[in-house]
């Protein structure tokens, strides 16, 4: 996982997407204050398009795992904090009892349209699945209070790692002798926990992206000997600005390793 940044186009089916949006939260929150069930319509998905376009800001790829959202897979439009009711970690419904009354929380409804909760998921990261033990679904593990209403999450302690917002790296390493993710901290944990990051052969794959990253970072070194040293330092530049890539977090540590240890290895 790797922190992503995400400037919204400039188009105007993208603000025209935005309006409907807008029309579509302030209905489901007059739903609620008057003690409706919000329904949450299909509009979040209208620009679906950008979140996975292999050319667009997240470059076609799964927000968590990092892989591309293959043509076997039609991807999610995934809700970080969760439109429809929520679940711990454990998948048990979140609910709360207030005097003789009990309340099962029904979501972040006032956020199923915000782009800035949207991100571009694979199934199996989205998907909770308790017989294979991962998949996010609507778990949304916090550490504290939580919000039932809009504006309260702003006082939340997310558990899960928002990619947007959260640099992984603070709370995720990878051992590069076998690809599995470390936590560095407890939502680090939680977070390969929730989603199965170190599962569904996402560590050989890793391990892989790795291994291939050093191998085209020597290569690129080699051709010194033939096309001279600024061709080379064009190739490097190449390697690093590409985020095409599956595993683009593991790639770019790859480059920064390889690059060290060459450094060492000419001043010794």
């Amino acid at each position: 996982m790797r922190k992503l940044s995400f400037n919204p186009p400039d188009t105007e089916e993208w603000k025209k997407w935005l309006k409907s949006c807008a029309k579509a939260q302030k209905k489901a929150v007059e739903a609620a204050a008057n003690g409706d069930h919000p329904k949450i319509s299909d509009t979040y998905k209208k620009q679906r398009a950008v979140f996975f376009d292999i050319n667009g800001p997240f470059r076609g790829k799964c927000a968590y795992c990092e892989q591309h959202i293959v043509s076997d897979q039609s991807g999610d439009v995934e809700h970080y904090r969760p439109k429809s009711g929520v679940q711990d970690f454990d998948g048990k419904v979140v609910e709360r009892t207030i005097g003789l009354k009990t309340e099962i929380h029904p979501g972040y409804y006032w956020l199923a349209y915000d782009w800035q909760n949207l991100l571009p998921s694979c199934q199996l990261c989205n998907v909770y699945a308790p017989k294979n033990g991962f998949g996010k679904g609507t778990r949304f593990p916090i550490d504290g209070p939580r919000g039932w209403s809009p504006g309260e999450e702003a006082n939340e302690q997310p558990q899960l790692l928002n990619p947007r917002l959260d640099d992984p790296s603070e709370h995720i390493a990878l051992d590069v002798s076998n690809g599995l993710l470390e936590p560095l901290s407890p939502r680090g944990r939680i977070t390969i926990e929730l989603l199965g990051l170190n599962m569904r052969e996402l560590p050989h794959y890793r391990l892989q992206a790795y291994e291939d990253a050093r191998s085209r970072y020597y290569q690129a070194l080699g051709s010194g000997v033939n096309d001279g040293a600024a061709a080379v330092a064009a190739k490097l530049a190449a390697l690093r600005a590409d985020e095409s890539r599956s595993f683009i977090s593991v790639v770019r540590k790859a480059y920064k390793q390889t690059a060290a240890e060459i450094s060492q290895a000419v001043a010794a």
